[in-house]
């Protein structure tokens, strides 16, 4: 894979982002970014880096790089195999045990949003392309994921995630649980491409 990134955070999420880089050269900046990429994409290559608007609260702050990641896809045979979304494929749930005797609080409520647009290299097609879709939580929020591919043979993912709840009783840990290990598997989501 290889391709042109950009991440963009504002509210709660930027402001710890930029607290943890508010003491940062820009230099220092680059590298910390460019090791958090290599942790999604072991083996990549992170060129371009650009931290934006660090210093200015008033504006979202932006992340910028050019990505080639070699060990992205698996081939087999006639078919390539990949993570419709590269940079959720390898966020774990982070509710892994069984049980839990406290409550569940989230420190704010939030909204991500993907749109990634991959180009296929010449002569592969989708092969039976499907999209898990969405699930709802209630008042809590919900998950959508879309799938399709453009007039130029482009394949096109959206996801959005909206979670507003933000307290629960440990007697509703089993459905956070089960909610966001469903969030981990439509994340994880694969599609294949077919040699024509």
């Amino acid at each position: 894979m290889e391709g042109d990134a950009e991440e963009t955070f504002t509210g709660h999420r930027a402001f710890d982002l930029r607290s943890e880089l508010r003491e940062e050269s820009q230099e220092r900046r680059e590298e910390w970014l460019r090791n958090r990429v290599i942790e999604m994409f072991p083996d990549a290559e992170v060129t371009e880096i650009a931290v934006e608007n660090c210093d200015d609260p008033t504006r979202p702050l932006r992340f910028r790089y050019h990505l080639l990641a070699p060990q992205y896809a698996q081939v087999a045979g006639r078919r390539i195999f990949f993570h419709i979304l590269p940079f959720q494929r390898s966020r774990p749930s982070p509710f892994s045990a069984s049980e839990r005797r406290n409550p569940v609080q989230f420190p704010y409520a939030w909204t991500e949003t993907d749109a990634v647009r991959i180009r296929p290299p010449a002569g592969f097609v989708l092969d039976n392309a499907s999209a898990p879709g969405g699930i709802g939580f209630g008042a809590a929020g919900g998950y959508n994921l879309t799938v399709a591919v453009g007039d130029n043979g482009q394949v096109i993912a959206n996801r959005e995630l909206t979670f507003v709840g933000t307290y629960f009783d440990a007697k509703d840990y089993p459905v956070v649980k089960q909610v966001f290990s469903e969030i981990q598997k439509r994340n994880t989501h694969t599609l294949a491409l077919i040699k024509q």
